[in-house]
């Protein structure tokens, strides 16, 4: 193992362990860049098979799940990656990589292909400012280990807020009634998987009908996938997971206006994407 595999792997290491999310930013020439990142998608892939690497921006990669353009994050949303490629070489949109980081899950890593072009504008010098406060690793140059963060003790209860998000989610069901529940919180920080969670433990306690509804259904993959996980004899269709007579369907918003189905809990996942009329359509209905 070189120097900088050895760099790659220790800071891989780090972020699993701190279960943090560490951006690192690649310079040097492109087909360098491309067979670095080549080496971490390898290794974090072996570590963990059912890991998925993501792509925005630039000429899609072998390696990567998913690849969408530099200004397409959005179609990111809703879904989880451990490793993070953001080919920043000819374009940038701000709104587009804020989105496309929510899909990045704990403990994995960012890996950022620079600008290649003069950053004598404005929001360029801003760019380069902000991707200086990320580690960096140069070509030949050999990496620094000392700059790596270090270990955190491993004492801190991790999923302390979201026991407590599933907790509330329950008990819009079994609590009092009509009163619904808002879960604010930033991006790729497990919103949509402590709805996945509640709805296996609500499913497991009595036969109910819970529908999912959002812009799209890939938003919600995280929702059926949890709850898949935790309920072993469940038959999962496309945007569909039942348990006896028991359900979880997705729905999408429109649809849902229209038709008005019944159901014992309704779910609205990336709200902020749904328009606000719609929404208090469906909170006077349901």
């Amino acid at each position: 193992m070189n120097a900088t595999h050895h760099f790659l792997s220790t800071l891989t290491d780090i972020a699993g362990h701190n279960f943090h999310r560490y951006g690192l930013v690649l310079n040097g020439q492109h087909e360098w860049q491309v067979s670095t990142a080549a080496w971490v998608a390898e290794s974090v892939t072996e570590s963990q098979q059912s890991e998925k690497v993501f792509q925005l921006g630039g000429e899609a990669l072998a390696y990567a799940d998913l690849s969408v353009g530099y200004n397409k994050g959005q179609q990111l949303l809703g879904q989880e990656c451990g490793l993070l490629i953001c080919d920043l070489r000819s374009d940038f949109d701000a709104n587009s990589f804020s989105a496309a980081l929510g899909c990045l899950r704990g403990g994995g890593l960012l890996l950022v292909f620079p600008p290649s072009h003069n950053q004598s504008s404005l929001d360029g010098q801003w760019l380069q400012r902000c991707l200086a406060n990320l580690y960096q690793l140069y070509q030949n140059q050999i990496p620094n280990l000392s700059a790596l963060p270090s270990r955190h003790a491993s004492s801190v209860e991790l999923y302390q807020q979201q026991n407590i998000a599933v907790e509330k989610i329950r008990k819009v069901v079994e609590g009092h009634r009509k009163r619904p529940l808002v879960m604010v919180a930033d991006r790729g920080r497990g919103k949509s998987s402590a709805l996945g969670i509640a709805a296996a433990q609500l499913l497991q306690t009595r036969a109910m009908h819970i529908l999912v509804c959002a812009p799209t259904l890939a938003t919600v993959q995280p929702i059926f996938q949890h709850a898949e996980r935790l309920l072993d004899s469940a038959q999962v269709q496309k945007g569909r997971l039942m348990l006896g007579d028991s359900v979880i369907e997705f729905i999408a918003p429109d649809d849902l206006l229209k038709r008005k189905p019944n159901c014992d809990c309704l779910f609205v996942d990336e709200a902020s994407a749904i328009p606000i009329p719609m929404l208090q359509q469906m909170v006077a209905h349901y």
